[in-house]
């Protein structure tokens, strides 16, 4: 299971916790916990949603960095048939300027 996989299954069992807390409560009326149930609700929904985002933030950030690193290796495979070996051995040692 994924990161977030987990944290939804937490989320909602937290929130499941609250709700069977507010029901068995005494002191709330029924207008007062169907209040309570639904505002439980929508802060696990909001809290769901935001860590979805962060998620997909990671995930494209990874395919960005994973994309320059596949475009920088073809290049340099490219450079490699192109540019023979003693002049990139000079490149890198700074003496020769391109």
């Amino acid at each position: 299971m994924s990161m977030f996989t987990n944290y939804v299954i937490g989320a909602l069992m937290t929130n499941l916790i609250n709700i069977l807390k507010v029901c068995i409560d005494p002191f709330f009326s029924s207008a007062h916990k169907s209040l309570a149930v639904l505002g439980t609700l929508f802060y696990s929904l909001i809290l769901i949603n935001q860590r979805y985002m962060i998620e997909k933030t990671y995930r494209d950030v990874y395919l960005s960095e994973n994309k320059i690193k596949c475009e920088l290796k073809k290049i340099n495979d490219i450079l490699s048939i192109l540019v023979p070996g003693f002049v990139k051995d000079l490149f890198l040692q700074g003496i020769l300027i391109i």
